[in-house]
């Protein structure tokens, strides 16, 4: 008999807390097609943000692949992705290292290091503290909301940034 391996993964957590780059060490090494929300909430090419009703309809769409990972810092009118998820990640990083990590990322594309979809200027560094905070913020009621999907959550703190490893998500042994 052969059992066959179907990977539906929502990574999530603030602004610098790693998702992008879990979900595409996840990819690479699954061979699993990773989504990041930011791509599907903004359409890159106009610099706009897409209605909702198109958000929704590229997510669906995406559902309907048997293995994904879609990533991001989640929104409410996203919730409908706890359900589909097999697995849920939270990135739950400390505030001071999110801010670190702000900072650090914005040098970075400011001189060209890193490649980003947006300009790297002072009101973005501006917004990005300001959704960290926000995050932070909200943070007890996403917890809340996430209570009943405990079977399939998984939370990451700074702690465990060192040792995050597939046999750690997937409880492989």
């Amino acid at each position: 008999m052969f059992w066959v391996l179907c990977l539906k993964i929502y990574i999530i957590g603030s602004v610098a807390s790693g998702k992008t780059t879990l979900g595409y060490r996840l990819s690479n090494l699954l061979g699993i097609e990773m989504f990041e929300m930011d791509k599907i909430v903004h359409n890159d090419i106009l610099k706009t943000k897409r209605k909702e009703e198109e958000q929704i309809r590229i997510i669906n769409s995406i559902f309907n692949k048997k293995d994904w990972i879609i990533e991001g810092t989640h929104r409410k009118n996203m919730d409908f992705v706890f359900k589909e998820a097999e697995k849920i990640v939270l990135l739950d990083i400390s505030l001071s290292l999110r801010k670190r990590r702000i900072l650090l990322r914005w040098i970075k594309q400011k001189f060209g290091i890193e490649k980003v979809g947006y300009e790297p200027n002072i009101d973005m560094l501006k917004n990005m503290y300001k959704w960290t905070k926000e995050f932070e913020e909200s943070k007890s009621y996403l917890l809340k909301k996430l209570e009943k999907y405990n079977e399939k959550l998984i939370v990451f703190t700074n702690k465990d940034l060192k040792t995050i490893e597939l046999n750690n998500i997937f409880k492989i042994s």
